[in-house]
């Protein structure tokens, strides 16, 4: 895999696998490693190209921790008080796209080819609010270069997208009171309160 160069950090090293790291999942990084390497043994990707702890939209249009992995040849959402356990494994194939804001909220969409997008929020990194969206951007990029694909990468700070192919819509609103990064309803569809200062 190229290495990818992420702000602020030093030029060709790699953090893409960040969870099997202690550094990064001090609790859970074994338990991370081993769901790494079944799934590795069942489906036989090639290699990872990120993870990360997320906040997210489930189906129920509740907000919920997750984490994500993404290798070679799937998107996977885990559950990760349940030993990293796959909830739902998104063929990257079917991936046409990411939407993400100009801001330093850690807002992400994958807009896939079935019209079910998955709405999440980079959390729980280390240092704590480290921007990640440059380093996810770009091994997906280079993966999709790699392979002669074309990924769509759009800006926006009110993301369109399409829920069980429902239009909407996804804003993101800086709230002083707020912890830690958690999405709500909105009229059109969701808002991400960010901590603000």
């Amino acid at each position: 895999m190229p290495s990818v160069s992420v702000p602020g950090r030093p030029h060709g090293l790699l953090y893409s696998a960040l969870l099997p790291q202690v550094t990064e999942n001090p609790t859970t990084a074994a338990q991370f490693a081993r769901r790494v390497q079944t799934l590795k043994e069942k489906v036989h990707f090639g290699s990872v190209l990120f993870s990360c702890h997320v906040r997210k939209i489930n189906r129920f249009n509740k907000s919920q921790d997750r984490a994500i992995l993404i290798t070679d040849q799937h998107l996977y959402k885990l559950e990760p008080r349940k030993q990293y356990h796959v909830m739902r494994a998104v063929p990257l194939s079917t991936v046409t796209g990411v939407s993400v804001t100009s801001g330093q909220d850690q807002l992400v969409v994958f807009h896939t080819q079935n019209h079910d997008d998955m709405i999440i929020c980079l959390h729980k990194t280390h240092p704590e609010k480290d921007n990640r969206i440059g380093e996810l951007v770009g091994v997906l990029a280079s993966h999709f270069k790699a392979t002669k694909r074309e990924l769509q990468v759009r800006v926006s700070d009110c993301i369109q997208l399409s829920l069980h192919g429902r239009k909407r819509l996804v804003a993101v609103e800086m709230c002083r009171e707020q912890a830690f990064p958690d999405f709500g309803k909105s009229r059109d569809g969701f808002v991400l309160y960010w901590p603000g200062r």
